[in-house]
């Protein structure tokens, strides 16, 4: 079940009555609800239209509801991780509903349009407490560069709002570079530097570098073997 589903079963379990009563205010058949929340179909404008206004929700439950459906219907369903996050920064401005998780690394590259926000669809969507930031976006980590900071599966949340720091990790992406290290500012170049010493560093001209997101938090899979 995704998360559009649970919440629209919790508005739903609000209405009083059998579920075919509950069915027939919303205006839907028992398939569809059960379509709904298990993931396997998402309601038209119509009819999602119909179902807030019958559920009756405040403004804040109608956004949720409207904001999950309308990410589901980008990205298809959300898988479920189970989760602990380690934030390495404090929070930034407005509050952020979810983030995206994309992979990078292993030959996979991270595209980003004009704006600098990513494409292509996200793998899952992880809600990371204290983070505020609704550009932030999370990439898991394939290969062994940044070793043993960021490990094979961690998955690394950068946030666009936070200031860039000498001495912490970002991600870099430029018209010849995509990838993640930690950044030193050095003059005209950023050194870009891994954690694990097996890989040599590398400098690289500021001009040539257009987007410098900085490491909001670790997340580690619970249980993962090491």
């Amino acid at each position: 079940m995704g998360a559009f589903g649970q919440l629209l079963r919790k508005f739903v379990d609000r209405i009083p009555g059998t579920r075919l009563e509950q069915f027939a205010k919303l205006g839907i058949g028992t398939s569809q609800f059960y379509n709904f929340v298990n993931g396997h179909q998402l309601p038209r404008n119509g009819t999602f239209t119909q179902m807030c206004r019958a559920l009756n929700l405040t403004e804040e439950e109608e956004a949720d509801l409207e904001h999950l459906w309308a990410m589901e219907k980008v990205t298809g369903r959300p898988r479920k991780y189970i989760l602990e996050a380690s934030p390495t920064a404090g929070s930034v401005s407005r509050v952020a509903e979810k983030v995206p998780v994309y992979q990078v690394g292993a030959g996979r590259e991270l595209a980003f349009d004009d704006e600098g926000n990513p494409l292509g669809v996200a793998e899952d969507y992880l809600t990371v407490p204290g983070l505020t930031d609704p550009n932030a976006f999370a990439c898991t980590i394939r290969g062994d560069s940044m070793a043993p900071e960021l490990l094979e599966g961690d998955i690394a949340v950068f946030s666009p709002a936070l200031e860039q720091k000498d001495g912490e990790i970002h991600f870099i992406r430029g018209e010849e570079i995509s990838t993640i290290k930690r950044v030193y500012f050095d003059g005209p170049d950023l050194r870009l530097v891994a954690t694990n010493h097996r890989y040599p560093e590398q400098r690289v001209p500021r001009s040539q570098v257009t987007q410098l997101w900085r490491l909001y938090s670790i997340t580690k899979i619970v249980g993962r073997e090491e």
